[in-house]
């Protein structure tokens, strides 16, 4: 399980990394971290955040659901408004 403070460290790491290496990571995390975790709903976050960007909504959106319809479940963080709007 991987700290948010570890978390932090490597997504600034792999700030200017290509787009499939920064997707990687963030795939890699939703498929190990299987505790509400605060990693793991930053992981939701900025994984759908790179599709966003790219204009490729309907695939933010598929990454963002299961978070949205159990977001009670996690503690809370800003960013949980975000993946609302």
């Amino acid at each position: 399980m991987m700290s948010y403070e570890e978390f932090t460290q490597k997504e600034a790491a792999l700030e200017n990394a290509p787009r499939a290496e920064r997707e990687k990571f963030y795939v890699d995390i939703l498929e190990k971290e299987t505790g509400k975790t605060d990693v793991r709903m930053m992981a939701y976050f900025h994984a759908s955040l790179l599709h966003y960007r790219e204009g490729d909504f309907r695939a933010a959106r598929e990454i963002l659901e299961p978070f949205v319809i159990d977001y009670q479940s996690y503690a809370y963080r800003p960013e949980i408004i975000a993946c609302f709007n």
